[in-house]
């Protein structure tokens, strides 16, 4: 579980993951978040940022334990960004709602739903290395 703000833990409880490359922006939902929840329980949920760096952050939506099941999946769309690389999950569950054993968010796992993105040099058109040179990034899907 993410957990709430409390007493020790000053702020939401979260979690950052990283995947191995770059995930594109893709037509379609990008990135899963699947809640484990067993039973009908209330309302608990997770802001969902990503990152292409670890530092800057953009919000992309919220995920939730709606659904059927024990695990309870969120897929969400990361526009503005072209690619992440990270997610940041923070607790966001009301405290109030839940009876005293409630603990927030529980993460059951974090799936990219897109391709990798593959990033190299070639002739065409893109983006210019800094400097004098005459290479350029080109990004391109395999």
């Amino acid at each position: 579980s993410l957990g709430f703000d409390g007493p020790t833990v000053p702020g939401p409880g979260k979690i950052v993951v990283g995947f191995g490359c770059r995930v594109l922006n893709l037509d379609g939902k990008d990135l899963g978040i699947w809640e484990a929840t067993n039973g009908n329980y209330p309302l608990e949920k997770a802001r969902v940022e990503v990152s292409k760096n670890g530092a800057d952050w953009e919000w992309v939506g919220t995920a939730k334990n709606l659904g059927t099941g024990p695990n309870r999946a969120s897929k969400v769309d990361v526009t503005p960004l072209p690619w992440f690389k990270y997610v940041r999950l923070s607790d966001t569950t009301v405290k109030s709602i839940h009876n005293g054993n409630a603990d927030g968010f529980d993460v059951d796992g974090v799936k990219a739903l897109q391709k990798c993105g593959k990033f190299e040099t070639a002739w065409g058109k893109g983006t210019p290395f800094p400097g004098n040179s005459w290479a350029m990034y080109i990004e391109y899907v395999s």
